[in-house]
């Protein structure tokens, strides 16, 4: 990407905004990709609640983007800061409901769990999915959009301060 930065007009927020871009849709794709295979092989893959899931879905995205950006400009000035955060990917990813629903975390470890806001988006989506599920109390998705904001917002700014010194690198 060092290259794109001969020409003026490019900034080097720019490939990280078009990376995120691109991941998304592609991931998207397949997501509805997989829905409709399984429908046409006569699953039931469909979200109930079809508007939820997709907002949850984009929430998750835009927390995804915010941190790609914020780490981008990190990661750039600061080399450990992104071993560091390949080092944190799979606990974070374990601990965020993926694998498992919070509601089988004891009880007493599900509050530190709610501080992921991960967990909230995830939580979110599969309520929007089956409209049996039964999640714990404390899921909001605003926690998770004030994380997104925020992170979106951080990255911007330190993109705007930083954008001599990520053009050098």
């Amino acid at each position: 990407n060092r290259g794109l930065f001969a020409y003026r007009q490019v900034k080097p927020v720019d490939p990280v905004l078009v990376r995120c871009f691109l991941e998304g849709m592609l991931k998207s794709l397949i997501f509805i990709l997989f829905i409709t295979i399984g429908s046409l092989l006569k699953f039931e893959l469909m979200p109930d609640y079809p508007f939820g899931a997709m907002m949850d879905w984009m929430s998750l995205w835009a927390l995804g983007w915010g941190t790609g950006l914020t780490l981008s400009v990190l990661a750039d000035l600061v080399p450990e800061i992104g071993k560091v955060a390949r080092i944190l990917n799979l606990p974070l990813l374990l601990l965020s409901g993926v694998i498992f629903p919070v509601l089988y975390v004891p009880h007493q470890y599900r509050e530190y769990l709610l501080m992921n806001p991960i967990v909230h988006g995830l939580e979110s989506m599969r309520m929007n999915f089956f409209s049996g599920y039964h999640t714990i109390d404390g899921i909001d998705m605003t926690y998770l959009w004030f994380w997104a904001l925020a992170l979106i917002s951080l990255g911007l700014i330190l993109h705007t301060r930083f954008r001599d010194q990520l053009k050098a690198h």
